[in-house]
């Protein structure tokens, strides 16, 4: 990721979008999440300074996650760390311009609405069940998995664009077959490319109601000692997003968290349960997972 500049990694993901209509013209994935934005907001009818200060909330809790995770681009020691980003205050108070400052991107995201670009790798090991609790300490079984697809180019959608349908159906499908509801749920890790997408995603999952995630967060509903908390790892956001690695990495640390053996904040006690949240393209493609401890 990290061999291009930040226009050739811009252009090279706008290759993901629906080309004909929306890379060709310009539109990148900023561009695209902004108009999910702006379709969630006027839904909902949050006010510009709600939205932004929602977005804002989801940029600190993921720094001050990712700020304990060892292996996070945005670990202890990087600009969110010393610069201490991690209040929503802290982030809204950015300038508009200049060194340090937080720009606007693609209305309504700003710079520190957006995922890092990242370089990283992650493997995960898959087998039966029972060869697992025969050869290793602890195991982790993939008990339900959801996939499904949404039309690519977001004109071509039925129906509006605040919310992740498609993503709703794959953590139906994941929970189905896990024989799960979400109230089982001890942690989540989603892929918050940007900011409002940990919100739509918080939704599609069913953790919030409609319109309601961004208040849900202020008042500290995804914080690590909640009964659910979001993004242990910092997510996308603070982690990082190797793009290709993402979705694997989202297992990885999950395992690491069921087995008790976190890497960076721990989940509660005894969690037996995770769902991970994984989304290509402007919610194109979903892959929504369940893992569940089993030793």
């Amino acid at each position: 990721m990290s061999l291009l500049d930040t226009p050739g990694v811009t252009h090279a993901l706008a290759c993901c979008s629906y080309w004909p209509d929306e890379g060709r013209h310009g539109m990148t994935f900023p561009g695209l999440f902004a108009e999910l934005g702006k379709a969630y907001q006027a839904k909902h009818k949050l006010t510009n300074d709600q939205l932004r200060m929602m977005l804002a909330h989801v940029s600190a809790l993921n720094y001050r996650n990712g700020i304990q995770n060892p292996l996070a681009h945005f670990g202890a020691g990087s600009l969110p760390d010393k610069n201490q980003l991690v209040t929503a205050d802290a982030i809204l108070n950015l300038p508009d311009t200049g060194k340090g400052s937080n720009p606007m991107i693609a209305p309504p995201l700003r710079l520190h609405d957006c995922s890092l670009i990242t370089d990283g790798a992650a493997a995960v090991i898959l087998t039966s069940t029972d060869n697992a609790l025969k050869n290793f300490k602890h195991a982790v079984e993939l008990s339900g998995v959801g996939h499904t697809t949404d039309r690519m180019m977001l004109n071509g959608r039925k129906g509006g664009l605040d919310e992740l349908k498609a993503t709703r159906h794959a953590v139906d499908l994941a929970c189905k077959e896990a024989g799960v509801s979400v109230s089982d749920l001890d942690f989540t890790e989603v892929h918050d490319c940007f900011t409002v997408n940990e919100l739509l995603c918080a939704e599609a999952i069913g953790l919030s109601k409609p319109g309601r995630a961004g208040f849900d967060l202020m008042e500290g509903k995804f914080d690590p000692e909640s009964d659910c908390p979001i993004n242990l790892s910092g997510g996308l956001k603070a982690k990082g997003h190797p793009v290709g690695a993402t979705g694997a990495s989202m297992h990885a640390l999950s395992y690491k968290q069921l087995i008790g053996e976190p890497i960076g904040l721990a989940a509660k006690d005894n969690s037996e349960i995770a769902m991970t949240v994984n989304i290509g393209g402007s919610g194109v493609t979903n892959c929504v997972t369940i893992l569940k401890r089993v030793q």
